[in-house]
């Protein structure tokens, strides 16, 4: 029995299925920041209009020039991503998104969960 939803149920089949699991997740609860790891078609747009809403900060970090946005609103701060993540801190409240380079995946999760604060980690297409 599959305990997932079926991708032909969802609004975003075959792509952006991410987007259910965030909207069910700031539906109910509130971060005080949100830190993206990774820029997106999808997961930046929506992560921008939900933190310009809210007046929350975002944070977007994207490697690739080709991925890199424009910041949305005057909380929002899109930096390059850097190899080195140890000066970069996430306090307690936030939520990361992680949904980068598939090599960077696992480096920045074990990163956010052995040496910062976050409370909420969400990582998408992660093995």
């Amino acid at each position: 029995m599959n305990r997932y939803p079926s991708p032909e149920k969802s609004p975003y089949p075959d792509v952006a299925s991410h987007i259910p699991t965030l909207m069910a997740l700031l539906w109910n609860w509130a971060p005080s920041e949100i830190h993206e790891f990774g820029a997106g078609e999808y997961s930046t747009p929506f992560l921008a209009a939900y933190t310009k809403g809210k007046g929350i900060p975002l944070f977007t970090l994207e490697s690739d020039v080709k991925w890199t946005p424009k910041p949305s609103h005057s909380k929002h701060t899109v930096s390059e991503f850097v190899d080195s993540l140890d000066s970069y801190s996430i306090g307690y409240g936030a939520l990361a998104f992680v949904d980068c380079e598939g090599n960077q995946r696992a480096r920045i999760v074990n990163h956010i969960l052995d040496n910062t604060n976050c409370e909420v980690l969400v990582a998408h297409d992660t093995e």
